[in-house]
């Protein structure tokens, strides 16, 4: 998550969150189609940097199992 792909990813994730936010703060609230879909936006968003690390840490795991069959051959 630190590399440049995985830095740009959340940044974005974070940018598009707060436009949301933004967006929340002024849309009608009686437009519940619009309401719904900036949630879902945030929601989406929000998930990315927590998905990311799901990867992350998947790989890392992976890697140690990998590395320990190796040691034990």
């Amino acid at each position: 998550m630190s590399g440049p792909i995985g830095s740009l990813l959340v940044s974005k994730a974070r940018e598009q969150s707060r436009s949301a936010i933004d967006q929340l703060k002024t849309v009608d609230p009686e437009d519940a189609k619009a309401v719904r879909a900036l949630q879902n936006k945030v929601m989406v968003a929000d998930s990315i940097a927590g998905w990311l690390g799901d990867v992350v840490h998947e790989g890392q795991v992976a890697l140690e199992a990998l590395k320990e069959d190796q040691d034990g051959n």
